[in-house]
């Protein structure tokens, strides 16, 4: 990444859990020259050698028989030079989207030069400049610069994600960086203290499942040196934000710790949610905080309008990157950007309000609300109820199929442990924490482990299917 870097070329990261005919499409769409593979993978690389057309150089990490045509890294590096090659300055990393339906598109950047006109309709260079001005203001607030010495920085999630680049942005700083192989939890809170972590990015599976852990595991570790979690990628219930923040002051970290953004690969950074904001009104740990790094609305399709505070709407933004970028092998981006007053946004595909402070508040993704009997149900709201009680570890709320409302919330649970539940006693305690009507589960699915993305992300569609069949 560093030398692509230094030399201003692109690289995209390939998802290891990838079959080889996504491989092959995701290779050919990006038209790469080199192709860099760890040993563990040559039997793939060499089953779809044959369909890449634009690889010429093919690279293993490591060495121990390599076909002819392969050479290892350090064999590469033994014949380079010792000077820069031509080229320019710029972060190297192309992302891929998260892929849950179809094949993953890779994000391309096409440069200052190459922003399509018909996005940039009524945006002039004054509003160029303001955009680039609010990207920078968000970087600047994902907490990374109020670390008081030297950055020690944990990255457990897959590097090819675009989450976990936020923690290996460090990097280009002279931070350390400390990388899992596998996420881990009891093994997560080991590095922190073996190492001295005072940064990382995880998504909130990852602290669901730290805060699972035995009391005499989570105790055991040293948690002081942890300055700033950064956590993004999939909504974060409530009291996981609180509950983290417990324990790692009560292992010696001398503040809270938890932060969080909004964004995607397609749209970078939206909001920002710092411990001063939660810290200054507690109502704010329900949000995903201020929107930071672009601009951010909240907008009626169907009315033609934007929404007053508080009303719920499809979250538009507009940022400097967003205007630069497309999808390299589909124009579906392009169907996501939304004319309004005569100026394009673009819509991320989630739901929610902006408070009358200005922090927003999501409540689902567009395409996962459920419509019963006229009624919008929002599932991440049913699912931060379930997650509340002691014996879920995990929930997930989709779509099933009913012939008389249309559509009802289903209810796919993951215990804890050895723990068994019945539907009674869920559908009580929906109806204690305040879920009524509309709102309460209709089905239930019980699972050892519900599915999900290597970003956190549940993949709600292979759900709907179980349900539905």
């Amino acid at each position: 990444m560093l030398a692509c870097m230094l030399s201003g070329l692109k690289m995209p990261m390939l998802n290891t859990h990838l079959r080889p005919d996504e491989l092959v499409k995701c290779i050919n769409g990006a038209e790469p020259k080199v192709l860099v593979f760890s040993r563990e993978l040559l039997a793939t690389v060499r089953e779809i050698e044959p369909q890449l057309a634009s690889v010429s150089l093919f690279v293993a990490t490591q060495g121990g028989g390599l076909p002819e045509g392969y050479s290892t890294l350090q064999e590469v590096r033994g014949r380079s030079r010792p000077r820069l090659p031509p080229g320019g300055f710029g972060l190297p990393y192309m992302p891929f989207s998260g892929g849950s339906t179809g094949v993953p598109k890779f994000i391309v950047d096409a440069g200052e030069d190459g922003i399509p006109s018909e996005r940039t309709k009524g945006m002039d260079d004054a509003d160029r400049k303001r955009l680039r001005r609010e990207l920078l203001r968000g970087i600047a607030r994902l907490g990374i610069w109020s670390i008081d010495r030297n950055v020690v920085t944990l990255v457990p999630g897959p590097l090819y994600h675009s989450g976990p680049q936020i923690a290996v942005i460090t990097l280009f700083f002279g931070s350390t960086l400390v990388t899992m192989d596998k996420f881990d939890a009891e093994e997560f809170l080991r590095l922190i203290e073996a190492e001295g972590v005072n940064y990382t990015f995880v998504v909130p599976t990852m602290l669901e499942r730290i805060l699972a852990l035995p009391d005499e595991v989570k105790r055991k570790a040293d948690l002081s040196s942890m300055q700033v979690l950064l956590c993004a990628a999939a909504p974060c219930p409530e009291h996981v934000k609180r509950e983290i923040n417990a324990l790692f002051k009560h292992q010696g970290a001398s503040r809270n710790v938890f932060n969080e953004y909004y964004g995607s690969g397609e749209a970078t950074l939206i909001s920002v949610l710092r411990p001063e904001d939660y810290e200054e009104d507690a109502e704010r740990y329900k949000s995903v905080g201020r929107p930071a790094g672009s601009e951010c609305r909240i907008y009626d399709p169907e009315e033609g309008r934007w929404c007053a505070p508080g009303e719920i709407g499809h979250v538009l933004v507009r940022n400097f990157r967003m205007y630069r970028i497309h999808y390299g092998n589909s124009d579906e981006m392009d169907r996501a950007f939304l004319e309004v007053d005569g100026v394009y946004w673009y819509d991320d595909g989630c739901l929610g309000y902006l408070s009358d402070d200005g922090f927003l508040y999501l409540v689902s993704r567009s395409k996962d609300m459920i419509i019963s009997g006229g009624v919008n149900v929002f599932p991440p709201q049913i699912e931060e109820v379930l997650k509340t009680h002691p014996n879920i570890f995990d929930a997930a709320v989709v779509k099933v199929p009913d012939e008389d409302l249309g559509e009802v919330p289903g209810a796919v649970i993951e215990t804890m442990d050895g723990e068994t539940m019945d539907e009674a006693e869920i559908l009580a305690h929906c109806k204690e924490q305040g879920l009524y009507g509309y709102n309460l589960p209709r089905a239930f699915k019980f699972t050892k482990r519900i599915p999900k993305t290597p970003a956190g992300k549940i993949r709600k569609s292979e759900l709907e299917k179980e349900f539905g069949a």
